[in-house]
C-alpha cells in the first residue's frame, strides 16, 4: 500500500505552491472541521490505511469478545483490576507524575471517605471499567469530570481560574526549556476550540473511531487546564472509545502509548507544523495504530493466560484426586488465588470476596484459610481487611515449573 505523505514532505520535495495545491485537494475530498489551528482549520482524509486500521480494530474486538468469556468471572475481574492499575500508572508516567503500584492499589481499594493519594482518578477509572462513566458532552461536563478525576490532587495555584477553565496562557516545554506548544490564548478562545471539538464529535457523517482520534488532538491542542491536560485527555478518549470498543481495549491504551511516548508526542508536533496546513490525517493513523497494537498485546496476553488457566484447572483436579491431603474447600480457595495470581500480578483477594465467590459463609472460608496458612501456601497482605495471596510455596504447588 502506497505510503501517505505529509504535506510538509511534499513542500520539501517540490515547493510551497505544490504543497498548497495538495492541501486544498485533500481538504476538498476529506473532512474539514471548524477547529482553528494557527492559520488553518483542521482537516483529514479517509485513507486506505485508515480503512484497514478500522477493519483490523473491529476484527480484534471480535477476537477479544471470544477470548474473554472463556475465563472465570474471578479471573476477568482480576484482569480488569490489573489493567486499571497499569493504565493509571502509565498515564501518570507519560506526564512525569510519579506513582507507585502500591499507591494506586491502595487508592483503588480505598473507601470514598479515605484521603488516599490518587483516590479520585482511581475511583473514576473503576467506574469506567464498570461502564458507569458518562462521557462529557458540554463545557460544564468537561469541568465537572476534571474535578472528579483529580479532586485535591491539583495544586491551588494550578486550579482553573476562569468560568470553567484557565483564564491565562499555558505553554508546554521540551527538556531544554523550549516552548513546543502554546494552548489557546485565553478561555474564550479555548471554549471556541472545545465547541468545535464537540461539533465534530456529534457529526454522524464521519467515522466514529476517526472522529474520536481527531478529537483527542483537538482537546490536547486547546489545553484547557493549567495541569492535568494529558491525563484528562486520555481518560476522555477512553470513555468515548468505550461506546464501541471493549473495556479491555480502552484500559490498555495509555500503557501502549507510554511504550511509544516519543511517537505519540511527535504526532502532535507534526500536526502543528505550519507546513502541514492543519492536516491531522497522519495523527489519526498513529492513534488508530495505537488502538490496534494495544488490542494485539491483549490478545497475546489472553492466549498465554488461557494456557496457564488450563494448567491450573488440571493441577487442581490432580490435587483433588489424591495428590494433596488438603480438603476440597481448601483447594477451591487455592484455585481462586491461583486465578488472582495469574490475572492481577499477585495483588491477592479479601476474605469476604473469597466467601462470596465460593458461595460459603465467612466462617467456613476462614477455616479453609487456616488450613492453607498452616501449610504456608498463602500469605497475608493485610489484616484489616484480611487479604491473602499465594506464597512462593503456593505458586510452586499450583504452577510447578512456572513459579
Amino acid at each position: 500500500m502506497k505510503k501517505y505523505r505529509s504535506l510538509k514532505s511534499i513542500f520539501h520535495q517540490f515547493d510551497r505552491q505544490t504543497a498548497g495545491r495538495f492541501a486544498q485537494e485533500r481538504r476538498d475530498m476529506g473532512c474539514e472541521t471548524s477547529f482553528v489551528l494557527g492559520d488553518h482549520t483542521l482537516f483529514y482524509t479517509v485513507t486506505p490505511q485508515l480503512l484497514l486500521l478500522q477493519e483490523q480494530i473491529l476484527l480484534n474486538e471480535r477476537t477479544l469478545e471470544e477470548l474473554a468469556p472463556s475465563f472465570p468471572a474471578t479471573a476477568r475481574a482480576s484482569y480488569l483490576y490489573e489493567l486499571i492499575t497499569q493504565e493509571i500508572s502509565a498515564t501518570n508516567e507519560i506526564e512525569g507524575v510519579r506513582s507507585t503500584r502500591q499507591e494506586i492499589q491502595e487508592a483503588l481499594d480505598a473507601e470514598p471517605s479515605d484521603n488516599k493519594k490518587f483516590r479520585e482518578i482511581a475511583r473514576l477509572y473503576l467506574e469506567l471499567s464498570q461502564g458507569k462513566v458518562d462521557v462529557p458532552h458540554t463545557l460544564e461536563e468537561v469541568r465537572a469530570t476534571y474535578d472528579r478525576l483529580f479532586g485535591s490532587e491539583i495544586a491551588d495555584e494550578d486550579r482553573p481560574d476562569g468560568r470553567f477553565f484557565r483564564a491565562g496562557p499555558v505553554y508546554v516545554h521540551d527538556g531544554a526549556g523550549k516552548i513546543i506548544h502554546a494552548g489557546a490564548r485565553d478561555e474564550e478562545a479555548l471554549e471556541q476550540q472545545l465547541r468545535a471539538m464537540f461539533d465534530h464529535l456529534e457529526n454522524t457523517e464521519v467515522p466514529f473511531l476517526l472522529s474520536r482520534a481527531v478529537s483527542h488532538f483537538m482537546f490536547e491542542a486547546a489545553h484547557p487546564f493549567y495541569d492535568g491536560n494529558g491525563r484528562f485527555g486520555r481518560f476522555f478518549l477512553s470513555a468515548q472509545l468505550q461506546e464501541v470498543l471493549s473495556t479491555y481495549t480502552v484500559l490498555a491504551l495509555s500503557h501502549l502509548i507510554k511504550q511509544k511516548k516519543e511517537e505519540y508526542h511527535r504526532a502532535f508536533t507534526e500536526v502543528e507544523e505550519p507546513l502541514n496546513y492543519g492536516e491531522v490525517t497522519l495523527f489519526a493513523h498513529v492513534m488508530l495504530g495505537f488502538i490496534r497494537d494495544a488490542q494485539l498485546e491483549l490478545i497475546d496476553d489472553f492466549e498465554a493466560k488461557k494456557q496457564m488457566m488450563q494448567l491450573l484447572y488440571e493441577r487442581v483436579d490432580r490435587l483433588k484426586s489424591g495428590e494433596s491431603e488438603l480438603s476440597a474447600g481448601a483447594l477451591d480457595v487455592l484455585f481462586i488465588l491461583g486465578q488472582v495470581h495469574l490475572f492481577s500480578g499477585g495483588r491477592g483477594i479479601e476474605w469476604g470476596d473469597l466467601a462470596q465467590i465460593l458461595g460459603k459463609s465467612r466462617n467456613t472460608v476462614r477455616a479453609y484459610l487456616v488450613d492453607v496458612e498452616q501449610e504456608r501456601l498463602v500469605e497475608r497482605t493485610s489484616s484489616r481487611p484480611l487479604r491473602v495471596r499465594l506464597s512462593e510455596a503456593g505458586k510452586t504447588l499450583l504452577f510447578p515449573g512456572y513459579a
